[in-house]
């Protein structure tokens, strides 16, 4: 390397400093914990190890919680504030999903127990998105299925929480 060349490399996040948002973890065994801020990391080891998955968006970590879920067939998706994103390969590459109205800050996100048959994925949306947004194709095109009164109370409305009964295939009950 020349003397007027300086190389760049980032410090690995040492994820025991990091507040942990969200965590999931799939059929094999594989643990994935997301921070907004941070990113999204994972463990094949019962979490002796993490590696960062390169989960390319960032947020605020105080105003926009990451959160994560994976399927029954390991397909990881990752929403923090308005971005939502789709990983087929355990996290090694990313497709953003842009379905989403402009601007829709996502407070959770649900995937069906049967995602591999019908495609189901949910997001709720915070105080001034105060609607449930269903994808029955994995995420690419987006309908509303619940909306609920607006309000200028910050944090007073937001669906920080969904959960799909464990026989939504039979019961459709989220």
């Amino acid at each position: 390397m020349a003397a007027d060349q300086l190389e760049w490399d980032r410090l690995p996040t040492d994820i025991t400093h990091l507040e942990l948002q969200s965590m999931a973890i799939a059929s094999d065994g594989t643990i994935c914990v997301a921070n907004s801020s941070a990113g999204v990391f994972k463990s094949v080891d019962g979490g002796r190890t993490w590696t960062e998955t390169d989960f390319p968006a960032r947020a605020d970590a105080v105003l926009h919680p990451a959160q994560v879920a994976v399927t029954e067939d390991g397909t990881l998706y990752v929403a923090t504030g308005t971005v939502i994103a789709r990983s087929t390969d355990r996290g090694e590459t990313w497709t953003y999903l842009d379905g989403l109205p402009v601007g829709f800050e996502i407070a959770s996100l649900a995937i069906s127990p049967n995602y591999v048959e019908d495609g189901t994925v949910v997001v709720g949306g915070n105080y001034r998105d105060n609607q449930i947004l269903r994808s029955t194709d994995g995420g690419e095109s987006w309908e509303s299925v619940f909306e609920g009164a607006a309000t200028d109370i910050e944090y007073a409305a937001d669906l920080s929480a969904l959960a799909f009964s464990p026989d939504f295939g039979s019961d459709q009950t989220l």
